[in-house]
């Protein structure tokens, strides 16, 4: 008579027990699914950040520098000019840095590194055209439009 754990090896599993791993590799997928979607997100939330430092570095730099055109012969005025165009190359400066290293923390973008393969591809130039007598090559065969 076998004993019980040798009968248990020989049982296939029950339906219950397929459905179990069936579902739990699902939720597997659909939580990688997730957390790409998620990093997707916070990486386009960190390219609109930089924009919007971009966006206020520029505008203080410009305020600035509107003051000096201006107001040419007031020190004070000409002071306030200097400290917003400063302040402007700073938060530029601050900006940049927390866009590399929230885009480092992030790593690459499958999403993004997928774009640039499909970019050299595109670029790459077919050489199957450039080959005389190659039969898969469209020169020659009648298909060019005519002029």
């Amino acid at each position: 008579m076998p004993s019980g754990s040798e009968t248990d090896d020989e049982c296939p599993p029950g339906p219950d027990e397929i459905l179990r791993d069936e579902l739990a590799g699902e939720r597997t997928r659909l939580s990688n699914a997730r957390t790409r979607m998620a990093n997707e997100r916070t990486r386009m939330a960190n390219e609109r950040t930089v924009l919007a430092y971009l966006r206020s570095a520029i505008m203080l730099a410009a305020s600035g520098a509107t003051l000096i055109q201006l107001y040419p012969m007031r020190a004070d005025i000409k002071a306030i000019g200097v400290v917003l165009i400063v302040a402007g190359i700073g938060l530029l400066v601050f900006g940049g840095i927390r866009f590399r290293r929230l885009a480092r923390m992030l790593g690459p973008s499958p999403a993004r590194d997928h774009a640039r393969r499909s970019e050299r591809e595109a670029a790459r130039p077919d050489t199957r055209d450039a080959a005389p007598g190659n039969p898969t090559s469209l020169r020659g065969s009648g298909t060019e439009p005519r002029s």
